[in-house]
């Protein structure tokens, strides 16, 4: 008997960072990017489609198991090397002679911003489970398999993506600690600004109006 346990974790993002570009955020929304063999984006799907690619780029064609379009044969046993090597471009870190001649940074699979996984874990197997005491009340025989699951928390997890500092709060946190060890506030920056920088250019811009409004006198000696 297996008895398999189940727990649902939701992954969301806030929508403080939706402008962010994707790279800084960590994560696609579903318009964000689209794929060729999936209606709806994840992580798992974009590596499946990534290796697909890479298999016909490489070798051809493309195994059994992967998705391709109508026109791609199909790879046979005498491919099975090139298949194997083709799939693992750029996520095996044990095999450093993988030939890497397609373009492997054009996949650009980041995770889902919005995502539902399931995790699970074995807690029972029985390879007899005619000695397990707590076995199910069921009528079962001798080559009766019996999987069990079932949830292993009632509540679920929800994450979410969110800044850690917003710009708000950032310049708040500034402000404080300027006006903690310094004794100034942001006002005193434009201040210091007025008169280092504003003032200054206009009392110099001022005296040269001065100048240029004062006439030579001439004197004429007789």
């Amino acid at each position: 008997m297996l008895s398999v346990a189940l727990s649902l974790n939701i992954i969301r993002t806030s929508y403080k960072i939706k402008k962010w570009s994707p790279k800084l955020r960590n994560c696609f929304y579903q318009h964000e990017k689209k794929l060729k063999f999936f209606k709806i984006y994840t992580l798992h799907n974009c590596e499946i489609e990534c290796r697909a690619n890479n298999t016909f780029n490489v070798c051809g064609c493309n195994a059994y198991f992967q998705p391709r379009d109508p026109g791609v044969p199909v790879c046979g046993t005498e491919s099975l090397e090139c298949i194997r090597e083709s799939s693992t471009i750029g996520y095996s870190i044990f095999k450093k002679t993988v030939n890497m001649s397609s373009n492997v940074e054009g996949c650009d699979c980041l995770p889902s911003c919005t995502s539902i996984q399931y995790e699970y874990e074995t807690v029972e197997f029985f390879r007899n489970w005619t000695t397990n005491s707590t076995k199910p009340k069921l009528v079962l025989t001798e080559k009766s398999a019996v999987v069990l699951v079932y949830f292993k928390r009632k509540s679920v997890i929800d994450i979410q993506k969110t800044p850690l500092m917003p710009f708000n709060e950032l310049l708040g946190n500034i402000g404080g600690l300027f006006g903690l060890f310094l004794g100034c506030s942001i006002i005193s920056f434009f201040e210091i600004l007025y008169f280092f920088v504003i003032r200054l250019y206009f009392d110099h811009r001022n005296r040269k109006k001065a100048k240029s409004k004062i006439m030579p006198s001439f004197i004429i000696e007789s």
